[in-house]
């Protein structure tokens, strides 16, 4: 079962992939030493991104519109994220600045346009400081 909530909104879309991309974040005195010419790092902690493909569910496909209209017709400088998606749990206030949809159909008849997937990066706006393993 998918659960799709964005700002606190639930859409009725299901997530057929999502891709997790952390990033060490460092800190100002992260660079080379003059004397050994040896990279010194300053870790501060890791950013999440996750690239998320939402499909429309086959019930309701005018709700996969409206998630798309809440993101792009007009830019916030952030959201709430939360995906449950099988074993997956995603929840941070995130950022995102890209978004792509594909074409499934064009119905020439009725002048409507059906959308097969919407792809859309989110980062962390936080910094998770000391994660697991650094």
């Amino acid at each position: 079962m998918d659960l799709v909530k964005i700002d606190g909104v639930v859409y009725d879309a299901l997530v057929s992939a999502i891709e997790e991309i952390p990033t060490v974040v460092e800190g100002n005195n992260s660079g080379t030493a003059i004397h050994r010419q040896r990279d010194i790092r300053d870790i501060k902690g890791i950013k999440y991104t996750h690239k998320v493909t939402f499909s429309p569910s086959d019930e309701h496909p005018e709700l996969f519109d409206s998630l798309y209209s809440y993101l792009f017709d007009n830019i916030r400088e952030s959201v709430q994220l939360e995906i449950v998606h099988n074993q997956e749990h995603i929840s941070y206030e995130a950022r995102y600045n890209t978004g792509a949809r594909r074409v499934a159909y064009i119905n020439d008849k009725e002048d409507f346009v059906g959308w097969d997937d919407l792809t859309v990066e989110f980062r962390s706006i936080e910094t998770v400081i000391n994660p697991v393993g650094v």
